[in-house]
């Protein structure tokens, strides 16, 4: 499916971080669309910092869609609109729905910029409810 919201560059390691959202693996027939951040050099294009990584993401909750108190990030329900932006050493994306179809919330995941294979810091702004999308109009947050 390709690259969707815009990158971030690090200019210091000369690394281009981005968010692509593929198609994995097969369930019944289907295959799983899968979100994944990914490190590219600069000047070879070459996959750095262990990327690219599947995003797998859970926060504790009962909102929508939540199992047994914990609400899991699903590719198929976000996408990942905003720009991605750096801070204090980490890369954070943010996520909306897919057309606003249920069940859905916002995500801001926050990823170890030169260790993208370390646990992110996650940011759910519905856990106990739902339809929390975060847009930005495709600008990065701030």
């Amino acid at each position: 499916m390709g690259v969707l919201g815009t990158p971030v560059i690090d200019l210091q390691s000369s690394t281009l971080y981005l968010v692509s959202m593929n198609l994995g693996g097969n369930v019944g027939g289907y295959r799983l669309p899968m979100h994944m951040i990914h490190a590219l050099d600069l000047f070879t294009g070459q996959e750095k910092f262990f990327g690219p990584t599947v995003i797998r993401v859970s926060v504790p909750g009962i909102g929508d869609a939540s199992v047994n108190g914990e609400l899991i990030f699903d590719s198929k329900q976000h996408l990942q609109r905003p720009g991605l932006v750096m801070a204090n050493g980490r890369v954070f994306a943010a996520f909306g729905s897919v057309q606003n179809r249920d069940p859905y919330h916002g995500w801001l995941i926050g990823f170890t910029a030169d260790d993208l294979s370390r646990p992110p810091v996650i940011w759910n702004t519905t856990p106990n409810a739902k339809k929390g999308g975060i847009w930005q109009a495709g600008t990065a947050p701030d």
